[in-house]
């Protein structure tokens, strides 16, 4: 008996062992850390996190002259940072992945601050960036909708950072990127962008490791805002022994309308250039078209035709070519608009047939009427010719908007 219940002991823990184990649920990842407005003192300031994930919770900390406070417990006795928070102020769910902070009147005893959260979903953690609290400044700061926490991206890819902002005071929107060598805001340093100051900025990815940016968004009237820190992190791309571009082939362009291809190369370094084919055709200058070092074909062709040339990619690995032939269709041709055509219509006039010439003079001579489609009259309505009339009305529409407001303490 003892050694029967042992193998069935046996078999058990094996069939336990082989159960395949339950699928951890995946970590959440910060998809916006909260911003840096400068906003006026007594106003309302908000610190916004968002992240994915599921059943998350957000506990948020202050820092204050030197002494960290769990922020989201305003129970119990008044800590020294409560005392300039404003009547109201607290943790906010705006959504299952949308957590704030609320001060409604805040004091700039606070100036200088750190504010952020810890987001939790049972079974990781994760922390936000530090939002500095900055006051002072009367006008009202612009709100950062959008900009990314992070990019990783491979060596000599392409990396975009876009800040998506919007002024609450209808003021015109401005922006300057920086770049922080130790991943702080207090450590900026202005960027040489010329006089390109657009809402969007290309990072340099041409070197391994990690580079941190910084938007300051600025309205006409005085509001700022200076962004999250975005780092970005470039990878080491796979080593490449040999370049060879990867494009066998380009789509056909119509002509006198916009054309776009790229021409892709698996060393993305490599710089790819029009190459002037000995003995062949090269017939690139005539497309009208312009290739850029990337491998971007761009512009509008001139004209309808076969265009055959060459190109060439060089990189550390060599250099490779390749021969195309680019085909330009003719636009198809736009039918003209004919308008209908009315014949008119002519009524017969009846004749009496003479068989002897007449000696007596014509009195009245025989009037001939010829009436056009177009000069018909309405005979029941006096001879007015007929109009209708149609009246059109417009509908308007209203939407409705919802906030979700959740914990909050009042001073008291």
């Amino acid at each position: 008996m003892r050694r029967i219940i042992g193998i069935l002991l046996i078999i058990m823990t094996l069939c336990l062992m082989s159960l395949p184990a339950a699928a951890a649920p995946e970590e959440p990842k910060i998809t916006l850390q909260p911003q840096n407005p400068n906003y006026p003192e007594y106003s309302v300031a908000i610190y916004t996190v968002k992240a994915s994930g599921t059943n998350l919770s957000a506990t948020w900390y202050i820092s204050y002259e030197g002494k960290t406070y769990n922020a989201s417990d305003i129970g119990g006795a008044m800590q020294p940072w409560e005392g300039y928070a404003g009547e109201l102020y607290g943790p906010k769910k705006l959504d299952d992945n949308t957590f704030a902070f609320v001060f409604e009147g805040i004091e700039h005893q606070l100036n200088g601050a750190a504010i952020w959260c810890v987001i939790e979903d049972g079974h990781y953690s994760i922390t936000s960036q530090k939002a500095y609290i900055n006051l002072g400044n009367p006008a009202t700061p612009p709100e950062i909708l959008s900009i990314p926490a992070e990019i990783t991206v491979t060596q000599g890819q392409e990396a975009e950072i876009r800040c998506v902002a919007r002024s609450n005071d209808e003021s015109q929107l401005g922006f300057i990127w920086y770049e922080t060598s130790t991943g702080e805001l207090k450590d900026i340093q202005a960027m040489d962008r010329g006089t390109e100051l657009g809402d969007f900025i290309f990072c340099d990815t041409s070197k391994v490791g990690t580079r941190y940016y910084v938007c300051a968004v600025n309205t006409s009237n005085g509001g700022m805002t200076y962004s999250s820190v975005v780092p970005v992190t470039v990878k080491a791309g796979q080593s490449v022994t040999e370049t060879a571009i990867e494009t066998k082939s380009l789509p056909e362009g119509v002509a006198g309308q916009a054309y776009c291809a790229s021409i892709r190369c698996n060393d993305p370094n490599a710089q790819i250039l029009e190459y002037y084919n000995p003995g062949k055709a090269n017939d690139f200058g005539k497309t009208g078209l312009t290739l850029s070092e990337n491998g971007q074909i761009s512009g509008t062709p001139k004209a309808p035709g076969s265009y055959t040339f060459c190109v060439c990619a060089a990189g550390e690995a060599g250099e490779d070519y390749m021969v195309y032939t680019l085909v330009i269709r003719e636009a198809e041709p736009t039918e003209p608009v004919t308008e209908p055509v009315t014949e008119p219509v002519t009524e017969p006039v009846e004749t009496t047939p003479q068989t002897e010439p007449s000696t007596e003079p014509t009195t009245e001579p025989t009037e001939v009427v010829t009436v056009g489609a177009s000069d018909t009259k309405n005979p029941d309505n006096g001879g007015a010719s007929v109009w209708t009339y149609v009246l059109v009305g417009v509908a308007a529409a209203a939407a409705a908007a919802l906030g979700t407001v959740l914990i909050y303490k009042k001073k008291g």
